[in-house]
């Protein structure tokens, strides 16, 4: 009896951890998803969970809805993981992280008291809403275009804030470069490299 009382308990754990945290809204191209091992192409309408590995090709580009109605919009030739993202029965977002191995995510965050970021190799970006872009390279990006994100380095641990309008960068093993305006055509940019039609 106490063996099925465990084995019960046991399933229901595995099934909440399961649980869907967003919805495909829009793709295009290749798109795979890294679940427990396996790999899959990505469809529309198809739930992300907590742990998946989401990989675009060079012409693949994928939005997802998230279950608080926060949007994340990955470019071509991105790899990205959802480490946590955890919601309370009423949809409100109680702690998300992103881990972008490399590429350009933009993170369009519903307001939460709990805090959401991006991690990459070099920094990790945080706020409790906003609109946002993050860019992994050999020079980690960061450019707000509407709210603000605190930027902070892996290795020193020193920040900077970023306001509306304006960017930083990390290099690896050095503190945030000074805070810039960003110009029209920097956005434009990352805006175009995002979009799903």
């Amino acid at each position: 009896m106490l063996a099925v009382a465990i084995t019960v308990v046991f399933v229901g754990a595995s099934a909440a951890m399961a649980a869907p945290v967003g919805t495909v809204v829009g793709i295009g191209g290749t798109v795979d998803v890294k679940r427990n091992g396996a790999r899959a192409p990505m469809a529309l309408g198809q739930t992300v969970e907590a742990g998946d590995a989401i990989e675009t090709a060079a012409t693949g580009h994928i939005k997802l809805r998230m279950g608080d109605g926060s949007l994340i919009a990955i470019a071509p030739t991105t790899e990205m993981t959802i480490v946590d993202y955890r919601l309370a029965p009423s949809g409100q977002r109680l702690g998300a992280s992103l881990l972008l191995k490399h590429g350009l995510v933009r993170t369009t965050v519903a307001e939460a008291p709990a805090a959401f970021s991006v991690r990459t190799a070099t920094a990790v970006g945080t706020a409790n809403s906003g609109d946002w872009f993050t860019e992994a390279t050999n020079f980690d990006k960061t450019g707000v275009l509407h709210g603000s994100v605190m930027v902070t380095s892996t290795a020193t641990g020193r920040s900077e804030k970023i306001p509306a309008r304006w960017g930083a960068g990390v290099e690896a093993d050095r503190d945030p470069i000074p805070t810039r305006p960003w110009s029209q055509s920097e956005f434009d940019a990352v805006i175009a490299r995002t979009t799903v039609e």
